[in-house]
């Protein structure tokens, strides 16, 4: 049913404006993605992917460049022959030590690192401790964290290592966040290893792997975009990494280097069950591993890349494809192991974003494809600009959504939930056929139970392909669900009310008054009866349509 009241489209229109505002300016400055593969930017929703190629160690570089006054590194491997394009690292962190910035490298102490050697001697580094099970697998620069000026601290991470195979070959992605809060969260990592905030390191005070804290913040606010931040093995990163995919209502997508932990394998299996559209790609190190395994019934929507070098990257996406559900990215340098988790100093960011999102869905789908994987879903058009449901004064489940853009829908299928996990289909309600245009639309469900009720909204186009909404929770409450205890009562007695209760009425066995209260807008109510004499009386429950009467004993 489509409302036509001139009002309500001059509502629907403004909606419309103030939507498509938003989504031409989505793209937030502060957050910055690159990717060193091709990628698919005819999934772009807005912002395209961007694609360098060989051009990271100029990208860290153009950063380095601009520094004022601190560089600390935490980079798990960076090798260069002096000779090749990794090597303009080095040089300008070089030219930043002449110019008086402070620079601080730490480098896990089993990797080659024949890069360091560039660097002028007179930097101050430190190697991890060697430990068995253990190494400092980060990859982090943080940017003049303590400037006056907030807007000079950044702080660049991803997957990527500063080598040569890691730069031309694997499969890395870098994400730069302008934040001072977030360089922060980066810094108070990289102080507890370097064992303070001095020029030279404090190996009597350094922290690493399970003998560091958990940090203070995980949870920032940059240019209104919620991001996470969380350190390994403190934080146990895989809970965060398997709320990411928990949350995916519509679709997930997911690419890793190093799988092995198998709860995160299940957790994905659990929303592919749940009918969520499901794509990822594993590198060839973890097909010996269980997850690999449990994955299996994706079948092609999941593929083992076999290509020249190595899939690095570690990415996980929810929601790429619906922007009402709280779209984010999961990247940084944490591998989907139980080293990763319980030893190793990692990172794991979070980026709550539509736009930082879709563009690691350009890159990831584009790997998912070329290697042999299903086509890519690509972004529908449609909007869902809200979902709401309410109990109307019949006390049916009343939903009402918004829609723009609709250029290939086909029809709506309403779908309910007793438990928010298993739906099924309620109701159908058809296209309005108004192609581009802003619409609102409408659907009663009579036939919901007393309890909670949750409902989602499946979108399904012209070539079959579909969109959920977001999920909407209701609690019915009908005459059927009035509860008085105990009964028989000797002080209180305790009324559980339906909706749209106004009153309850108590009256003895003679019909007579004794207790009235005005119980709108309220869940329940506790009736002193302390003083009543004993006996036989009843309750009457008055509601905008109309009266139940229950029986209870005073003792």
């Amino acid at each position: 049913m489509i409302m036509s009241n001139k009002k309500q489209w001059l509502i629907v229109a403004y909606l419309f404006i103030l939507v498509y505002t938003l989504t031409a300016t989505a793209q937030n400055s502060r957050i910055k993605c690159y990717f060193n593969h091709p990628v698919n930017n005819a999934l772009s929703t807005g912002t395209n992917a961007v694609d360098v190629g060989a051009k990271f160690p100029d990208t860290i570089a153009a950063y380095i460049n601009k520094a004022k006054y601190t560089l600390d590194f935490a980079i798990y491997n960076y090798s260069s022959n002096g000779s090749d394009g990794v090597a303009k690292i080095a040089t300008a962190v070089n030219n930043a030590y002449a110019r008086g910035v402070l620079v601080r490298w730490i480098n896990d102490s089993s990797s080659n690192n024949t890069g360091l050697s560039l660097l002028n001697s007179a930097i101050p580094r430190l190697s991890s401790p060697v430990v068995s099970g253990y190494i400092m697998h980060n990859k982090f620069l943080v940017i003049d964290v303590n400037s006056p000026d907030s807007n000079d601290a950044h702080v660049i991470t991803g997957s990527y290592n500063y080598t040569v195979q890691q730069t031309a070959t694997d499969y890395n992605n870098l994400i730069i966040v302008q934040d001072q809060k977030v360089a922060n969260a980066y810094y108070g990592q990289f102080n507890q290893m370097w064992g303070g905030t001095g020029n030279l390191p404090d190996t009597t005070k350094s922290l690493f792997g399970t003998h560091k804290k958990t940090s203070p913040v995980h949870y920032f606010n940059v240019g209104g975009t919620k991001v996470q931040v969380h350190f390994s093995p403190k934080d146990s990163c895989n809970k965060y990494l398997t709320a990411v995919v928990n949350s995916a209502n519509n679709d997930l997508s997911f690419g890793i280097y190093a799988f092995t932990d198998n709860t995160i394998a299940n957790a994905i299996l659990n929303r592919y069950n749940a009918k969520v559209n499901v794509r990822g790609i594993v590198d060839g190190f973890s097909k010996s591993y269980k997850p690999y395994t449990t994955l299996a019934p994706l079948g092609n929507n999941m593929v083992l890349y076999t290509g020249s070098g190595l899939y690095h990257s570690k990415i996980m996406i929810a929601d790429a494809l619906m922007p009402s559900s709280d779209p984010q990215v999961a990247t940084g340098s944490f591998n989907w192991s139980s080293s990763a988790t319980n030893s190793n100093d990692e990172n794991l960011i979070i980026i709550h974003d539509s736009s930082i999102t879709n563009q690691y869905y350009q890159s990831i789908c584009n790997a998912i494809t070329v290697n042999g994987g299903n086509a890519c879903i690509y972004p529908l058009p449609l909007n869902f600009v809200s979902f709401n449901g309410n109990i109307n004064s019949d006390n049916a489940a009343a939903l009402s959504w918004i829609i723009t853009d609709a250029v290939n829908n086909n029809h709506f299928e309403i779908e309910h939930s007793t438990d928010g996990i298993n739906f099924e289909r309620v109701g159908t309600v058809a296209d309005a056929l108004n192609k581009g245009v802003a619409a609102i639309y409408h659907f009663v469900d009579k036939d919901a139970k007393d309890g909670s009720s949750f409902y989602r909204i499946k979108q399904v186009d012209n070539d079959g392909n579909f969109t959920y909404s977001k999920v909407v929770s209701l609690y019915l409450r009908t005459a059927s669900s009035i509860k008085i205890f105990p009964n028989p009562a000797s002080s209180i007695l305790q009324v559980v009310l339906p909706l749209n209760a106004i009153s309850v009425t108590v009256y003895d066995a003679a019909s007579k008054k004794v207790l009235q209260l005005d119980v709108r807008q309220k869940f329940s109510v506790q009736l002193d009866i302390a003083r009543m004499a004993r006996g036989k009386y009843y309750l009457e429950i008055a509601t905008l349509n109309n009266k139940v009467v229950k029986n209870f004993v005073k003792l």
